[in-house]
């Protein structure tokens, strides 16, 4: 599962970053369970991105990553949690080249890559 989850955890966080506004409206009704349900508006779609969003982090807390960072430094620990407008992370016993920390909040835009074991 470590490409998949990978995959999936480094889109959503990006499609977080990156929404804006103009690009729902855009969106195609079709791909969203919101727009299948009659919601097609933009705030349906938001919602429904959202719900998805929080579904997909709720599920990887607890989880054994590792983060790639720059200069491709490998950190790993438990992951704990992501702040609402993913900036940082929440990592328990945080496993660097040079120190164990028992908790540690990793800045996502220093991050390239997350890893995680399912």
């Amino acid at each position: 599962m470590f490409m998949d989850g990978c995959v999936v955890v480094i889109l959503v966080l990006r499609l977080c970053q990156r929404s804006r506004t103009s690009e729902l409206h855009k969106m195609d009704e079709t791909t969203t369970e919101g727009a299948s349900k009659g919601g097609s508006n933009p705030q349906d779609c938001r919602a429904d991105l959202r719900e998805r969003f929080l579904w997909a982090v709720s599920s990887l807390i607890g989880r054994d990553t590792t983060i790639t960072m720059h200069e491709n430094i490998d950190v790993s620990g438990v992951f704990r949690g992501i702040d609402k407008d993913v900036l940082s992370c929440q990592i328990q016993n945080l496993v660097t080249p040079a120190i164990v920390y028992p908790w540690a909040m990793i800045r996502v835009p220093d991050c390239f890559s997350f890893r995680f074991k399912l």
